[in-house]
């Protein structure tokens, strides 16, 4: 699954690629190795470099991806990168190469999660759900909670997730 999404993402970024407004060429033989193996950079106008590696006969491209969080997107950044995948797909694609879905996902879930907690207590407060209740009767006061964070999800998922 990840080698076929890397793959579509440089495909794409390929296809991108103006080949034809290259403005030099720079050919270095690579003296170290056993093999015969070049490099051959490509600077285009806009400024983008590529090394290619040229091994029998072919020329394939030095890709790398630069080193990425390993920290989780969480259940609201998992929800909004499927709704993009499924409804947006051209900015799903553009935020996947340009390498910024991950930090807006984690961003996104920050925001769902604060936005969560401030109007499950402006709901709690509204309807009087208080300590007073908690220590009477525990059992009516996390059916009152859980029923004020359930509003505050749908909301939230409404708004910030599904749009």
């Amino acid at each position: 699954m990840l080698i076929s999404f890397l793959f579509e993402n440089f495909k794409m970024a390929f296809r991108t690629f103006d080949f034809f407004s290259c403005l030099c060429y720079y050919h270095v033989n690579n003296g170290d190795s056993q093999e015969t193996e070049d490099t051959i950079m490509v600077k285009n106008e806009k400024g983008f470099n590529i090394t290619y590696t040229e091994k029998d006969g072919l020329l394939y491209p030095d890709l790398t991806l630069p080193e990425q969080s390993g920290e989780d997107i969480g259940r609201f950044g998992r929800m909004r990168r499927r709704y993009l995948k499924e409804h947006r797909k051209a900015l799903f694609a553009l935020l996947t190469a340009k390498l910024e879905l991950n930090d807006l996902l984690r961003e996104i879930n920050r925001q769902a999660e604060e936005q969560i907690e401030l109007i499950t207590s402006q709901l709690a407060r509204a309807e009087g759900i208080n300590e007073e209740l908690k220590a009477r009767d525990q059992l009516g006061w996390v059916q009152a909670m859980n029923s004020c964070k359930a509003r505050a999800e749908e909301l939230v998922i409404r708004e910030m997730v599904l749009t």
